[in-house]
């Protein structure tokens, strides 16, 4: 798995490719993430367009994320999720742990048009 970061403000981009979210090279992604949160990135969009296939540790890692940016008070969405994973999100129950937007640009609007909290 290869992966690109793309920052703007308070939200980060990274973009996933290869064939698999799978172990080995895919556990970089929650310190990638830890990364991004301890640089204030409050919304982290995860485009999984060029990702074909997510095994266990793959999810755990998509899972681990989730709960690093929820514990820090930070959004993690996801992005051009393809059938396959999606199939595998919705089996794994884990679809209604993450949003899931067909574009980058509809999870960024999504995030900007939330109310904020002070």
């Amino acid at each position: 798995m290869h992966l690109a970061i793309q920052v703007n403000g308070d939200t980060a981009v990274l973009s996933l490719w290869g064939e698999s979210l799978a172990g080995g090279p895919g556990l970089t992604l929650p310190h990638n993430v830890r990364a991004l949160l301890d640089h204030d990135c409050h919304h982290i969009v995860i485009d999984m367009g060029r990702v074909r296939y997510a095994d266990s540790a793959g999810l755990g890692a998509l899972v681990e994320t989730f709960a690093a940016a929820r514990n820090r008070g930070a959004t993690i969405e996801l992005s051009r999720v393809t059938r396959q994973l999606k199939s595998l999100l919705v089996v794994t129950r884990l679809m209604v742990v993450f949003d899931c937007f067909d574009e980058d640009e509809e999870t960024i609007d999504a995030y900007a048009a939330r109310p904020t909290v002070n």
